[in-house]
């Protein structure tokens, strides 16, 4: 085996495995006082006389100081053949290129370890103490200034330049007229990007295959943003975001408790969401989720509204809102109260908007009218076969089923229909009905009143 060590190295222990002369197995239980075990080193001087050098083993241990030909076994068991040999001083003097030692011992191959003897030791860096005949000095830091005319045949240029070298310590800043990164580039403190051309992107990014063009996620701080735009010019728009084919132009996923899009209009008259839809297309397709709403608005605290819809003035089907109840349980719209016109409740509202009879189907929750005079207006408007009836006394009378006067003795003759409550504390007041008994004449309702209507209270059935 060959190792190069540093010329005038002292100290120097080496490990040697010993095999069976006959056999060839590893050689165990010697000493340095072993039958026949000699020791010796060669040196090729700087004259390249080669000269030899006997010595002999003694006797010391593993974790005992250095001394010269010092031999003793690794371990007979866990590192059978395993000697520890401390290597003579006189082996790295100066004045030699190399030095074989070499060990003999009887029934034993002989042990030849070669060395290389180096101006330096390994791994320790280069000690340049002249460059081109020049010596290198404290006043120069020990280190010449070198300019590299060529670098892989080709020319250095000036550094950061087309086909030269980027230099640059830890606070220098480097200029580049482009940068092309085919790997990826990871930036450790931010990137700040300023577009010096007129109508040009400063960042343009696309993914590939299912990829995102930009994976943005915020800081851990409490309020920290993925995404801050801010519009730079006077009518200008912070994102402008188009969507290809069937793919949404944003496509937003609300956490637990958090919005999927939170959008808050401008001090003045700024709308929070400006949606214009295209020839068919929506303005805002809004699709909620089991308990989930599509669109939740809440109106200002003094004027504004949650939602302000107003329909094309130029075509006779472009609604304000369209709502469509998707299934039999749905609802195409949910309130408690909707103002129209700003003046009237969703009685007043209705009732206004009807200009004859009702002579079609009505279905749906209508939910609860509280306005006396508005039910009024709108009972005067619906067909004159609508049936009337009276809640008569009866012991198992309850918000959900309750005995009347009717008179129909078919089983659920009037399922299905809708049951105004037209007097009482309840006025207004609509359910669906689910059933209806002939013999007894006891009504059965959807969900329930908020209370068991009174004896006396007097109803309408519409849509039988």
């Amino acid at each position: 085996m060959k190792q190069e060590v540093k010329i005038g190295q002292t100290d120097y222990t080496v490990l040697i495995l010993i095999r069976d002369s006959t056999t060839g197995a590893p050689k165990t239980a010697l000493t340095f006082a072993s039958a026949g075990i000699d020791v010796c080193y060669t040196r090729v001087e700087t004259d390249n006389d080669v000269v030899l050098t006997a010595g002999a083993p003694v006797t010391t241990t593993l974790t005992g100081v250095h001394v010269d030909w010092g031999f003793v076994l690794v371990d007979n068991t866990n590192a059978p053949g395993l000697y520890k040999l401390d290597i003579a001083d006189g082996v790295f003097a100066t004045g030699a290129w190399s030095a074989v030692v070499s060990l003999i011992c009887t029934g034993c191959d002989p042990v030849h370890i070669e060395f290389m003897l180096v101006p330096e030791a390994p791994y320790a860096g280069v000690n340049t103490s002249m460059w081109l005949g020049t010596a290198v000095t404290a006043a120069t830091g020990g280190i010449p200034d070198v300019n590299t005319k060529n670098i892989n045949n080709v020319a250095a240029a000036t550094p950061g330049a087309a086909g030269g070298v980027a230099i640059a310590g830890s606070n220098a800043a480097t200029t580049f007229a482009s940068l092309t990164c085919t790997g990826e580039l990871t930036v450790s403190n931010g990137i700040v990007v300023t577009c010096s051309t007129a109508n040009k992107t400063a960042i343009s990014a696309t993914g590939n295959g299912t990829g995102n063009g930009i994976a943005v996620t915020s800081g851990a701080g409490a309020t920290g943003t993925g995404i801050s735009v801010a519009c730079g010019g006077s009518n200008g728009s912070g994102m402008l975001i188009s969507g290809a084919g069937s793919g949404h132009g944003i496509s937003t996923a609300g956490g637990a408790t958090g919005h999927g899009l939170h959008a808050q209009g401008g001090g003045t008259s700024g709308n929070g969401i400006n949606a214009d839809g295209g020839y068919t297309g929506s303005g805002i397709k809004a699709l909620g989720y089991l308990t989930g709403n599509g669109i939740t608005a809440t109106g200002g605290s003094s004027t504004g509204a949650g939602i302000l819809a107003t329909g094309g003035a130029n075509h006779a089907s472009s609604d304000g809102i369209r709502a469509t109840a998707g299934g039999a349980l749905a609802n195409g719209i949910e309130t408690d109260r909707i103002l129209a016109n700003n003046t009237m409740t969703i009685t007043e509202g209705i009732a206004a908007a009807i200009t004859g009879n009702i002579t079609g189907n009505l279905s749906g929750s209508i939910g609860t009218c509280p306005n006396p005079a508005g039910v009024t207006t709108l009972l005067a408007k619906l067909p004159g076969d609508t049936k009337t009836g009276v809640v008569t006394t009866d012991a198992g009378n309850s918000a959900t089923s309750f005995e009347t006067d009717l008179t129909e003795a078919t089983n659920d003759y009037w399922k299905d229909c809708l049951l105004l409550i037209t007097s009482g504390v309840m006025l207004g007041q609509v359910k669906k009905v689910t059933g209806y008994a002939g013999a007894t004449k006891i009504i059965t309702v959807s969900g329930g009143f908020t209370a068991t209507p009174a004896d006396g209270v007097t109803f309408i059935l519409i849509n039988q």
